[in-house]
């Protein structure tokens, strides 16, 4: 990556830094009021600043991660930005959804709608200042199910380890069944979201594909998160590592199961295909 688009990515990681700065501290949600208490920096004032600082690294991370399908990606400066961030955005709004004791019926929808707000900032950045064209023609996205599945289970398996053996942070015992719907579909969702992307990754060798999906696209969507949930409320830095390290381990599991025995047979039973076509339709 060149100097200078590293710089503008800093600049993307700026803006949407002060974005949500002013969405998630000046516009409080209800959350604030639930049972969960806020962080001791947000009483001392300086939660808005740290946040903001913090803010820029994480954001710059995230939208960095769009360098690893610029160059495969066909379509133009808008559709790539555009695709890109709608993959991003589906994520981190099913992260700020996940069922939690202190969030409130209104935090759904609000959390939601200020992620789109932030999606659409970093979307329209990436189209001016860095996505390039490509219109030649290639290969398009193919919805692998069992992949799919691969993904579901291993984030749940990942998750049921979190809330059952480590015990961190979640809904209350008896309502854990709704964690584990949230968990399956959240698994759901990164397998429709890998088999959306993988083809366009840099990487194209199998291990080095798991591995460029995984840290270099997901990696930075769950540390932002778990990241900033720490700056806002006030939970013990170990459970949120904890989370994160699990959610990102399940993710690379399920990658590198997928690209050993899943994504190749697809490829190698068209190509079947392909050959057997052009054989029964060559000129005798």
């Amino acid at each position: 990556m060149g100097r200078k688009r590293l710089l503008r990515y800093y600049l993307i990681g700026a803006v949407t830094s002060v974005l949500m700065v002013i969405l998630f501290h000046w516009f409080k949600n209800p959350t604030f009021q639930g049972v969960l208490a806020p962080n001791a920096l947000e009483a001392s004032g300086f939660s808005p600043w740290i946040s903001f600082f913090v803010g820029i690294f994480l954001f710059t991370w995230l939208s960095s991660a769009y360098e690893i399908v610029d160059q495969r990606l066909l379509g133009s400066k808008n559709t790539k930005a555009i695709f890109f961030s709608v993959l991003q955005g589906i994520l981190i709004i099913l992260y700020i959804t996940e069922p939690l004791p202190h969030r409130l019926l209104a935090d759904y929808s609000l959390n939601t709608i200020k992620i789109i707000l932030l999606g659409v900032i970093q979307a329209f950045m990436l189209q001016g200042l860095l996505a390039t064209e490509r219109h030649h023609t290639g290969r398009r996205p193919f919805i692998y199910w069992r992949a799919v599945l691969v993904y579901a289970i291993s984030f749940l398996i990942m998750r049921w380890v979190s809330y059952v053996l480590i015990g961190v942070y979640a809904e209350p015992e008896t309502l854990l069944a709704v964690s584990y719907t949230w968990a399956a579909l959240m698994g759901m969702t990164i397998g429709f979201v890998f088999c959306a992307i993988q083809r366009y990754l840099s990487k194209q060798q199998k291990t080095a594909k798991a591995f460029q999906f995984t840290l270099r696209f997901f990696a930075p969507l769950s540390v932002s998160y778990h990241v900033l949930f720490g700056l806002f409320y006030q939970l013990p830095w170990g459970d949120l590592v904890a989370r994160c390290f699990l959610d990102i381990l399940g993710v690379l599991i399920a990658s590198f199961i997928v690209m050993q025995w899943q994504v190749n047979e697809y490829d190698d039973s068209m190509t079947e295909h392909r050959r057997h076509y052009h054989e029964d339709n060559a000129p005798c």
